[in-house]
Order: structure tokens, then sequence, then C-alpha cells
């Protein structure tokens, strides 16, 4: 079971026995124990990932909304965007056709805050979707 299988589950993050988390962990222990070295970083990459799974309700994800709907008419932002680079491939495009984009996801728990902001290509942007930057785009 990937992360984004994990994501999409909802469940207590709790460490105690009762907890899926707790559970899952226990499972891919024991899959660890039996799998050849190439599984075991996978592996172990799942468990990892688990404990950034947040839980996000609709109204803190329309707050943030409306942040990132603010921060993108200041003059910040089209400074920002003006530079037309993609923040992920780092291809030129023209301002208009950037995007803003949340490097921590809002429904993961992303701030619309200037550091987690960036410009981005419709392409890359859309590719990401709800991953965190070291979360691989292919899983």
């Amino acid at each position: 079971m990937g992360a984004p299988e994990l994501f999409r589950q909802r469940r207590s993050l709790g460490d105690g026995p009762e907890s899926a988390l707790f559970a899952r962990r226990h499972r891919l222990r024991h899959l660890l124990q039996e799998s050849p070295a190439h599984l075991q970083i996978e592996i172990t990459l799942a468990v990892d990932a688990a404990p950034f799974l947040v839980e996000v309700s609709e109204e803190q994800i329309r707050r943030e909304r409306q942040k990132a709907r603010e921060l993108r008419a200041s003059p910040w932002w089209k400074r920002k965007r003006g530079a037309g680079v993609c923040h992920h491939c780092g291809d030129k495009f023209l301002p208009q056709d950037l995007t803003m984009d949340h490097l921590v996801p809002i429904v993961r728990g992303g701030k619309s805050t200037k550091g987690n902001l960036v410009p981005s290509c419709k392409k890359c942007n859309s590719a990401r979707g709800h991953r965190l930057p070291f979360e691989k785009t292919g899983e």
C-alpha cells in the first residue's frame, strides 16, 4: 500500500494498538523483514509518509483558499509570477500561463503563506495533485 492509498483512507492517526495506522505499520514491518533490500526502501517510505496525513476541515480549506485569492491580487504574487518561471520544471512561460501552487497542499495541512506558494505551469501543478514535494509523481 503506497502513500496515496494511505492518504485516501480516513483513520485515527494515534500510535496505540487500536489505531489503523498502528496496524498498517505492523504489517509493513512484517513485510520489511521478508522483503529484498530494494523493496525495503519503498516500504519504509510508505511508513514514513503516514505522519503527514492530517485531517483538515472544510472550513479550514475554505479559509486558506480565500487567503490564496487575496495573495493572488497582491504585488508580491505579481512580481513572483512575472518572472515567468515554473518552480517545478524551470521552463519559461508567459506570466498569465502560470498558476499558484501550494508546496504543501491545503488538503494536507498547508497554509496560504508566501513561503508555501510558488508559480507553477498548469502541467506541473496538475501532475503534483495533492502530493508533498518529496513524494514521487508516479506513485
